[in-house]
Parts: C-alpha cells; sequence; structure tokens
C-alpha cells in the first residue's frame, strides 16, 4: 500500500539530509550516514531489503559515535527518526517509510529475537503468538 498522498521523495531526501547535517555538525559527533532510497515522486518501489517492507528512505549512520546512537535501546537513534518524520509531515500510518539505523542495530534486534516482540511477551509454542507472561 503507497502513502496515501503524493510524496517527491526526492525534494524528502534533500529536507532529512539538511536535517541531518545540522543536527551533526551543531552536535559535534562523528558521524557519518548515507541516505538510500527512491529518488521518485512516489512510484511503487519500495527500497527496503524486506519483502514487503515499504521503507523509501533508509539512513545507515557510521563512524567513532555510532555507539550513542543505539546506547539505552537506540534512544536517540529513534529520536531523530521521529524528528525526521514529523518534518516530511508523514502521518503515524507513513512512519515506516523511512527508517534510521546504526551498527545494523534494528537488523540486529530483529534476527535476535526472531522478529519483533513486546516487553513481558514471549512465543509460546503451539499457541502461533505472543503470550504474556509473570515474573
Amino acid at each position: 500500500m503507497d502513502a496515501p498522498h503524493a510524496m517527491d521523495w526526492t525534494a524528502a531526501k534533500e529536507t532529512v539530509d539538511r536535517f541531518l547535517t545540522l543536527v551533526i555538525e551543531s552536535s559535534r559527533m562523528e558521524i557519518s550516514y548515507e541516505i538510500r532510497g527512491s529518488g521518485g515522486s512516489g512510484g511503487s518501489e519500495a527500497t527496503g531489503e524486506l519483502k514487503g517492507e515499504r521503507t523509501r528512505l533508509r539512513v545507515i549512520f557510521s563512524g567513532a559515535d555510532t555507539g550513542l546512537m543505539v546506547a539505552r535501546h537506540a534512544e536517540l537513534l529513534h529520536a531523530m527518526e521521529s524528528l525526521a518524520t514529523s518534518l516530511l509531515r508523514l502521518t503515524p500510518e507513513e512512519h515506516d517509510l523511512i527508517s534510521f539505523d546504526a551498527e545494523e542495530y534494528k537488523a540486529k534486534r530483529t534476527s535476535r529475537s526472531g522478529g519483533p516482540r513486546r516487553r513481558g511477551w514471549r512465543p509460546c509454542a503451539g499457541v502461533g503468538g505472543l503470550t504474556r507472561f509473570r515474573r
């Protein structure tokens, strides 16, 4: 399913680039980034590496300070991604159209847990879903 409104992804890429340049230069973090994504204006091709993923822009961070971005369950990484979605005026349903990652944090988290998990839930054999457990 495509975004509800037409998005100029070339302009979006430039907006994210300006935002990240400002944040990184003012914070003096030793981080570089690469923005990968579609250059068209809302075509149907997604750039996600996983089948069915609809990510249009993927930002990959590297450098000496990427550890700061993934510390505390990647709070800084998620905050920067959230600010970028706000700058692009994406609706909550469109937030998965952009993705920020550092040190392959998201990929490692998904593979380590067998998929995204919610805190306090675990897979239950034979049930086919997640089951609440008590500590």
